[in-house]
């Protein structure tokens, strides 16, 4: 996107290489006002989920790891946020992991919630012994 070759076909002054230094206005560039609704969805998504899991009401007190866990996603996420409003890290991996670990951290209390895994050995039937 931002190589010589593309700013000497589509610049007015091909020598004046510069980027957006700003994720909102990056993927604004690269993806259009659709790409940027859907990139500014999924951080939204991710936030409430964290909060989701910040009201999580339980009494357990081996759960406040996901609590305390998914606070700090939101403020690592508010870093990005407000930095990424004067760098161009649209694409830095680190929010990706964020992402992820809020998502799997929601769905693990989902299935804690719901009890523990029954023991598959259980359902396994054994042949008789001869």
């Amino acid at each position: 996107m931002y190589s010589p070759v593309i700013f000497s076909r589509f610049a007015p002054d091909p020598r004046d290489i510069h980027a957006a230094h700003s994720i909102y206005f990056q993927v604004l560039g690269e993806h259009g006002f659709i790409g940027l609704f859907l990139f500014l969805a999924i951080w939204w998504s991710v936030w409430r989920m964290a909060r989701s899991i910040t009201n999580y009401k339980s009494t357990d007190p081996n759960l406040l790891w996901a609590k305390q866990l998914a606070a700090m996603c939101q403020v690592s996420l508010v870093g990005y946020f407000v930095g990424g409003a004067f760098l161009s890290l649209a694409y830095f991996d680190l929010p990706y992991n964020l992402l992820v670990m809020t998502v799997l951290t929601k769905r693990w209390l989902i299935q804690a919630e719901a009890g523990p895994v029954r023991d598959q050995k259980a359902f396994v039937t054994q042949a008789p012994a001869m």
